[in-house]
């Protein structure tokens, strides 16, 4: 669905500020963000696979006007339903030799709509999506987390 603009997602926290931040690019720019907050995070640590899961109570998420899936031409506009209908909980889980998965109940039935998925598939390692000098076209996000 976007050809020659491969979508990236972002995914870090900071526990102990009970705070994580969700960043969705498409083409090495920066679509939309999402600051969560009030989240715990749990481990399970098994003989085969280790899984972690980060749950925020609190979502608040917002488009960089211009952008694609934010009002670039040609695109759809989502601006309005990430400020009006995310709201949380949102979750991200990793289990070793899974894919991991970005979730928050109205986010879902938006990327299910758009783009077939149930929910935000990531390729993660070692529960990390993607270390701050592989973030593509990356610029310091204009959204506090910790003031949400």
């Amino acid at each position: 669905m976007l050809p020659g603009r491969p979508p990236q997602v972002t995914f870090t926290c900071d526990m102990p500020n009970e705070s994580c931040g969700f960043q969705f690019w498409i083409g090495k720019k920066e679509s939309f963000y999402c600051g969560l907050n009030n989240c715990t995070t749990s481990h399970t640590v098994g003989f085969e696979s280790n899984s972690t899961e980060y749950r925020c109570e609190q979502v608040e998420c917002a488009c960089i006007p211009g952008r694609m899936l934010c009002g670039e031409d040609g695109s759809v506009d989502i601006s309005e339903f990430l400020t009006e209908e995310i709201k949380g909980p949102g979750k991200f889980t990793s289990k070793t030799g899974e894919p991991s998965r970005f979730e928050e109940p109205a986010m879902n039935q938006l990327i299910n709509d758009i783009f077939g998925d149930v929910y935000i598939t990531l390729n993660c390692k070692s529960g990390e999506c993607m270390r701050s000098s592989e973030v593509p076209g990356f610029v310091v996000s204009r959204l506090d987390f910790h003031s949400l």
